[in-house]
C-alpha cells in the first residue's frame, strides 16, 4: 500500500486493487468515474430551539448578513450583498460584464502586461 489522496485529516491509501478515502473532502480532487461505497452515516441530530428573533441579523465569517441580503458562493468563496444596495451591484455587473465581451484577447492580454509591468516596477525591479 502507498499513499494516495485524501483530504484534510484523511488518510487516503492505494493498494493494486482499492482506492479508498475516508474523507469527503477528498472525493472532489478524484476523477470522475470513482465508485463510491459507504459503510454508514453519522448523522448530526438537530435541536428543537428555535433561533430567535426569526429573519434577525446574523454574523458569518465576520460579515453581517441580514434578511433579503444576496449570498452568492462557489468554491472559492462567499459573497454578501446587502439587500439595499442590490440594483447598485447588478448595474455595476452588467457594466463589468459588457466591458469585458466588447474587449478582444489582445486588449485583455495588453491590460495583463501592464499591470505586472507597474507591479515589477513598484517592487524596483528591472528586466
Amino acid at each position: 500500500m502507498w499513499r494516495g489522496p485524501a483530504g484534510p485529516g484523511g488518510t487516503g491509501l492505494r493498494s493494486r486493487e482499492k482506492e479508498c478515502l475516508n474523507d469527503i473532502s477528498g472525493f472532489s480532487d478524484v476523477a470522475a468515474g470513482f465508485p463510491v461505497y459507504a459503510r454508514g452515516v453519522i448523522p448530526v441530530p438537530g435541536t428543537k430551539a428555535a433561533v430567535a428573533p426569526l429573519n434577525g441579523p446574523v454574523r458569518c465569517g465576520g460579515v453581517t448578513v441580514r434578511s433579503g441580503d444576496i449570498v452568492v458562493a462557489d468554491e472559492e468563496g462567499v459573497v454578501v450583498t446587502p439587500a439595499d444596495r442590490r440594483d447598485e451591484v447588478l448595474l455595476d455587473a452588467e457594466k463589468k460584464l459588457a466591458k469585458e465581451a466588447a474587449a478582444t484577447l489582445a486588449d485583455r492580454e495588453a491590460a495583463h502586461r501592464d499591470r505586472i509591468d507597474t507591479i515589477l516596477r513598484g517592487q524596483s525591479f528591472t528586466g
